[in-house]
């Protein structure tokens, strides 16, 4: 796969007529789906199509040739499982090394091998025709459309596979251009970009539409204004098919066909007659492939304008680095946004514009449980890497400043740390709220956390450490083998002076105070530089981006210019930033009136910024701190109402004292847990204070108190709440129940391996009773619940959390609960009692290897008792969202 496939080329004589037809008006339907209207979505004059032969006209056989190389390295029969898991996507020389790695062979003898294979598939077997094949050449043909073939396998093997196939019928073997006689042209191997440049170089006169059944070479046909079509290869509507049809579009496909069923369409669109909006608007539409928000989000995916700006920027980007970094801030990022969250309702919208590694969307999945949740992104490689970790999010690839998802659909879109890279490649972060603005529902609210320029704009004299590292580069060195991260801060400096946008973007003076030196220059600039100088191992991408493009009063007048409301520009100061990576190397001053230095404090590392659009429209230039419809609870007063005296093991509620042991305290995810003094077999539970939201806090306190009834009616035994909040709602505490003595708790019953099949079957009917209802979920998290023994020596399963959901098929017991009772890996190391939530892809492999194959005890023992209706399948992501009011 790392060199050019087997190709057919179409060559059709059109003449397009003055009148353009809209490619959105082709619906999503069971054979055809529209994802971009861009103006390349139909031909600008006349076309080449080009296919790929194996995958798309001809059934492929790259997994039959991976698979046997792998057998035969490995002497392993977990095949198509190591196949499916590590060979989507990835080069041959990538695929071979990693057999190679997981076989212990040398990479000549893993190649060696798989040249064999490849040469009995490709020249011996009968590669077998995809349905409705003739039907499209046929089709063509009968249009005088001439067909030309270009293939990366031997002329002989391709004129013998096509005649056997019956399409060769349809193809003048004159033209059949095979991969010998592009390297003959060419000069050597060549792979697929390089033979698109070829062929558009003597064919200037065409649009070139592409049909791919995997996801490589598409950007160079569109860059070159040509038009792509996605063949996804599995089975229809399988999860294996949806991952290949994103990564269609992630890749920059146009449209996503379900085979070739619906051929006439395909002609339709390369033709563009006149009957081309009749027929199109006729086509009938028919199993949906996605939701309907999904469907109506797709015909809105434009690329962004400068992503050739963006691409090269980020040419050469170490990913691993940066996705490490990003990580590491992403617990940062959520402390100090998810406080400005929104009360979320049922079926709300959350979108992460510029979401990379997804980290922090996934983390927003978890935390509101039930709302929906995009990572949006124009980077395949970190769109790449959060399909690894996907749990509960969903992808689209799109530009963050374009509009992507219907008008007035999301409740909340963030731009944390992207709007500078917006603005950097040529984009507008005016322009991307203003689109937002469309997007969001009336009181919908955008946050902006990001770089914020310096409001002072008089200058400092910067002093700048440096014994830190080198202070000159060695004699001889080019800037091209310079390891930043060994200069020194002031050295530093200096390449930041000279290699930023490039060089001599600003201006500075060296000044001499008292002998040592001090770089006098405008606060604006010294920040730029301060806040980049530890990214030594991206640094010829990081100064391609300027980090400030507003200070908090400009974020502000903007918003206001688009309309929003409710506005907020919120200095952030990040105290890890500072403490570990500022203070002692960077040190800013002014001079007084009596000419002596002084220090002053940094600027804000951060801003936040949050605006809300109005519920009523209203003419742009609303006024700040306008009053929304919304009636605001104080979750702060609230809190503020409860205290604790340690020292007295006293918790004060209003009026209400309750006598609890300290010793006893228990913190999970949403609540504070202690056991009472004077009320033995009691616990008081109180809101968590210090979460990141304070509502879903509040909201689950409710679910408890409002739902009890739930419990009783679907018999779940559980620790019944003997008092709660009068005050409430929202409901502060509940007294409940306490765990017997002698309880174990079922998380700590699966890591000691004690976990016993009279608890999976108590288990095992619970859910059965819930999860068919898909009403209601309890809290399948095994912290949750506790083994019991009761007064005659049985034992009994008991819901401790006392929270009910409204259903949620994401977070169905099978895709998610039954893992973690399973397998104790997502216990260990669990924070706040709080089990890990199973990527999609660990989920995909659990169901592939354990539940269909694996005979193991517990295996066998979950299969006895959970009811088939229940059992995992094979998993689909689809978002639809079902949680509390």
């Amino acid at each position: 796969m790392k060199y050019f496939k087997v190709i057919i080329l179409f060559i059709v004589g059109v003449v397009l007529f003055s009148c353009p037809v809209d490619a959105r008006r082709i619906h999503t339907s069971s054979t055809i789906e529209v994802i971009s209207n861009r103006s390349s979505a139909l031909p600008s004059k006349l076309v080449i199509a080009v296919f790929d032969v194996h995958g798309t006209l001809l059934e492929p056989t790259w997994k039959q040739e991976y698979g046997d190389t792998y057998r035969a390295c490995t002497g392993r029969d977990d095949v198509e499982e190591w196949i499916d898991l590590n060979a989507w996507s990835k080069s041959t020389t990538e695929i071979l090394n990693l057999i190679a790695e997981v076989s212990g062979k040398t990479i000549e003898d893993v190649e060696e091998i798989y040249a064999s294979f490849y040469e009995h598939y490709r020249a011996d077997n009968l590669a077998e025709a995809k349905p409705y094949t003739l039907d499209i050449l046929r089709s063509l043909n009968e249009q005088n459309i001439p067909i030309i073939i270009i293939t990366g396998s031997s002329k002989d093997v391709i004129l013998r596979q096509l005649d056997e196939a019956g399409l060769l019928q349809y193809i003048n073997i004159e033209n059949v251009i095979s991969q010998g006689d592009l390297e003959n042209n060419l000069g050597r191997e060549i792979d697929r970009r390089e033979v698109f440049r070829f062929l558009q170089n003597r064919l200037s006169d065409y649009t070139f539409a592409y049909f791919d059944d995997w996801n490589r070479g598409m950007q160079q046909i569109i860059t070159e204004g040509g038009i792509v079509f996605g063949l996804p290869q599995g089975e229809f509507e399988s999860g294996e098919w949806f991952k290949n049809r994103n990564l269609h579009i992630a890749s920059g496909a146009n449209y996503i066909l379900n085979g070739w069923s619906g051929f006439q369409d395909v002609v339709n669109i390369l033709t563009a007659n006149e009957s081309l909006a009749v027929d199109i608007e006729q086509i009938e539409v028919g199993q949906d492939l996605i939701e309907e928000f999904t469907q109506e989000l797709s015909i809105a995916q434009d690329r962004v304008v400068n992503i050739e700006v963006f691409v090269a920027a980020n040419r050469g980007r170490d990913f691993t680095v940066y996705t490490r970094l990003m990580g590491a801030a992403t617990y940062a990022k959520a402390d100090a946004t998810f406080p400005y969250f929104p009360e979320f309702q049922e079926g709300d919208v959350i979108v992460d514009a510029g979401s990379g590694t997804g980290e922090l969307a996934e983390l927003m999945a978890l935390e509101f449980r039930g709302v929906r949740v995009i990572e949006l992104d124009i980077s395949h490689e970190l769109q790449e890497r959060a399909s690894e970790n996907q749990t509960l999010t969903e992808l689209v690839y799109g530009d963050a400043q374009e509009i992507n998802f219907p008008p007035g659909s999301i409740k909340l879109k963030c731009y944390f740390t992207v709007g500078h890279e917006i603005e950097s490649f040529g984009g507008s972060m005016e322009i991307a709220l203003s689109n937002t603005f469309v997007e969001l529902k009336p009181g919908g609210r955008i946050i902006v956390r990001d770089f914020v320029i310096p409001s002072r704009t008089e200058p400092l004299y910067m002093k700048l450490d440096s014994t830190d590292g080198l202070n000159a580069l060695p004699e001889g060195l080019s800037s091209d083998g310079i390891d930043y991260s060994t200069l020194s801060t002031r050295a530093l400096f200096d390449r930041f002076y000279q290699e930023f946008g490039d060089g001599e973007a600003f201006e500075y003076e060296s000044v001499m105070i008292d002998g040592e030196e001090y770089i006098k220059i405008a606060p604006e600039w010294a920040y730029e530089f301060y806040m980049r100088k530890d990214y030594t191992a991206n640094w010829r991408n990081e100064i391609k981006e300027k980090y400030g493009y507003w200070s908090l009063e400009e974020a502000e007048n903007t918003l206001i210019g688009l309309g929003y409301e409710n506005i907020r520009a919120v200095p952030e100061y990040n105290d890890w930033i500072i403490g570990n990576r500022l203070r002692g190397q960077i040190g800013l001053y002014e001079i007084n009136e009596d000419g002596l230095l002084y220090e002053v404090e940094l600027s804000p590392t951060h801003m936040i910024v949050v605006a809300d659009k109005p519920l009523i429209d209203s003419e742009v230039g609303g006024q700040i701190g306008t009053e929304g419809a919304i009636d605001v609870i104080n979750y702060q007063n609230l809190f503020d109402s409860i205290t604790i005296d340690s020292e007295r093991g006293i918790v004060r509620i209003d009026d209400n004292e309750f006598l609890v042991d300290m010793d006893s305290v228990k913190i999970s995810s949403k609540h504070v847990v202690f056991e009472l003094k004077d009320r033995e077999g009691y616990v008081l539970k109180i809101v968590r204070s210090d979460t990141r939201s304070a509502h879903n806090v509040f909201k689950s306190m409710y679910q408890i108190v409002e739902r009890q009834d739930i419990l009783d009616e679907f018999g779940i035994p559980y620790l019944k709440v003997a008092e709660f909040d009068t005050a409430g709602p929202p409901y502060r505490y509940v007294v409940q129940e306490a765990a017997l003595e002698g309880s174990i708790s079922a998380a700590d019953l699966i890591l000691n391996g004690e976990l016993s099949e009279v608890d999976i079957l108590q288990i095992a009917e619970i859910v059965n009773r819930f999860e068919k209802s898909k009403q209601y979920q309890l809290n399948m998290n095994p912290y949750a619940w506790y083994r019991v023994k009761n007064d005659d020596g049985t034992t009994q399963m008991v819901y401790f959390s006392g929270i009910v959901y409204l259903y949620d098929e994401r977070w169905e017991f099978r895709y998610i609960g039954l893992m973690q009772w399973i397998d104790k890996k997502y216990l260990e190391g669990a924070e706040d009692y709080r089990a890990v939530v199973p990527s999609i892809n660990e989920y995909r492999e659990f169901y592939s290897y354990d539940w269909l194959d694996s005979s193991s005890d517990p295996i066998r023992v979950w299969k006895k008792y959970l009811d088939k209706a229940v059992w995992p399948i094979e998993r689909i992501l689809k978002i639809d969202s079902n949680e509390d009011n």
